[in-house]
């Protein structure tokens, strides 16, 4: 319920929220991540559980981390490295079911 009205008052609060957009799922799961960061100290689990069952998506999150120190001399905390692996794991996730589908339609 805490999330359901934080949710709400996030959402209220951005403008012109256009909860049709094939978008908007992608912004109620960052809320969700947020509050939970926020308000239980699941961090540093969160990260290492991130990085121990999605090596792959960890390891794309780390060469984006090392290209953003280089070319603009800025550190990437655990916290971007979870929701850069996060984002990661979902759109290999999504393309992953879209091909099992196209090869269901053959």
């Amino acid at each position: 319920r805490k999330f359901d009205r934080f949710r709400k008052r996030i959402l209220h609060r951005a403008p012109k929220v256009n909860r049709e957009s094939q978008r908007f799922p992608s912004l109620h799961y960052f809320c969700g991540l947020f509050f939970f960061t926020l308000t239980l100290d699941i961090e540093p689990l969160l990260y290492e559980t991130m990085k121990s069952t999605y090596p792959k998506e960890f390891q794309c999150a780390e060469k984006i981390a090392k290209y953003v120190n280089r070319q603009y001399q800025a550190q990437v905390g655990h916290e971007e490295m979870t929701f850069l692996t996060v984002h990661i794991v979902r759109v290999v996730t999504s393309s992953r079911e879209r091909s099992a589908a196209e090869q269901e339609d053959i």
